[in-house]
């Protein structure tokens, strides 16, 4: 008899997928993402008990824009989205890690012109951390919610290579990490900047390591997850 993969038993095609987008999600066993599945990169909500980002973004955008989704494909604790922009085809995959409280963002883009190409990228951050005792069915809200948008931005403090970026609180930490090339941390726009030089026909491939954990731990993560995967 023919091996069965039992790694693909769960995953299903997007187009056959009937969940509502803002149910649609991926889950390890210590972490939950909310994945809007029509945006080719984005990742919204992370929730990874006791600790809890409900109101938390990672928003890349190419040029300015968002990327649509052409296509994509979930398995559990994995979503594959593809987008294009222009002459620009993007490929990601988003994947919590199983027994850890941290996910990572992998896209590809290809410049399918016949011109060179250099792109802005640009990650919109926001999300504040909470540590949450009693969890119910509707999940826990934000305790930042309210805050004028100044308070929450002064929150995240960047490395000095810019590649980590970090909200740490008593109770807990939000973690992200990044090896896109000389990345910027504007901080009263909430957005990492940078850009990406194409030949025509280049691909490039870069990664956005995100983690909720203890002060820390999440950093540590992040760190971690950039140098092996998930």
């Amino acid at each position: 008899m023919p091996e069965t993969d039992l790694s693909a038993i769960f995953a299903l095609d997007g187009a056959k997928c009937i969940t509502a987008e803002e149910h649609f999600g991926i889950k390890g066993f210590m972490l939950t993402a909310s994945v809007p599945h029509r945006d080719a990169l984005c990742v919204r909500g992370l929730w990874a008990p006791p600790y809890a980002s409900t109101d938390f973004i990672l928003e890349p955008r190419l040029r300015g824009e968002k990327v649509p989704t052409t296509d994509y494909w979930w398995n559990g604790n994995e979503c594959r989205r593809v987008g294009r922009l222009g002459e620009l085809r993007i490929e990601s995959a988003l994947v919590v890690a199983m027994e850890e409280r941290c996910g990572l963002l992998e896209f590809t883009v290809t410049n399918t012109g016949s011109v060179a190409a250099t792109v802005p990228v640009q990650l919109a951050i926001r999300g504040g951390v909470d540590h949450v005792s009693f969890w119910e069915f509707a999940g826990p809200g934000s305790t930042e919610a309210t805050l004028p948008w100044a308070d929450r931005a002064r929150g995240w403090a960047a490395a000095n290579d810019g590649s980590l970026l970090a909200k740490t609180k008593p109770v807990g930490e939000l973690a992200l990490a990044t090896d896109l090339p000389d990345p910027r941390w504007e901080t009263m726009s909430g957005h990492w900047e940078a850009r990406v030089a194409l030949g025509p026909g280049e691909s490039g491939t870069y990664h956005v390591a995100f983690a909720l954990d203890a002060p820390g731990a999440a950093a540590r993560a992040c760190r971690a997850l950039l140098r092996r995967g998930p």
